[in-house]
C-alpha cells in the first residue's frame, strides 16, 4: 500500500506551484494509491487516486468532503495525472481572471 502511495507522491512533487494551485493537504496512503484534500476553483473536497495494475494506468476519483464520489476518471496515463487532477479541480474556462481576482484579494 505505502509502495503506490510514495510513487504517486513521486509523479506529483515535481509540481509544488500546481499542487497549491489545488490547496494539495492531508495526504493519506489509500490501498492501491493515495488520497488527498483539496480546494480547487472547481472541487473542493477530496482526491483519490488508485492505480489500475491490469490497465497500467490510474484512476482519479473525486470525493466531496464526506467521502461521496462525485466524479471518477479512468485510463488515465502517468504522463497525464498532474493535467487530468488540475483539469477537474482547478482549471475553469475563465482561470486567469480568477487567479487575479484572488491575488487582489489576498492583497486586501
Amino acid at each position: 500500500m505505502d509502495e503506490m502511495y510514495e510513487y504517486v507522491k513521486r509523479i506529483l512533487a515535481p509540481q509544488p506551484k500546481v499542487l497549491a494551485s489545488w490547496g494539495f493537504d492531508e495526504p493519506v496512503p489509500f490501498p492501491g494509491g493515495i488520497l488527498f484534500h483539496v480546494s480547487g476553483f472547481k472541487h473542493q473536497g477530496y482526491v483519490q487516486v488508485l492505480y489500475d495494475e491490469g490497465d497500467d494506468t490510474f484512476i482519479v476519483v473525486l470525493l466531496d468532503e464526506y467521502l461521496n464520489g462525485q466524479a471518477r476518471i479512468e485510463h488515465v496515463h502517468i504522463d497525464q495525472l498532474v493535467n487530468v487532477i488540475d483539469r477537474e479541480v482547478e482549471r475553469t474556462d475563465d482561470y486567469d481572471e480568477r487567479c487575479k481576482e484572488f491575488i487582489l484579494c489576498m492583497k486586501d
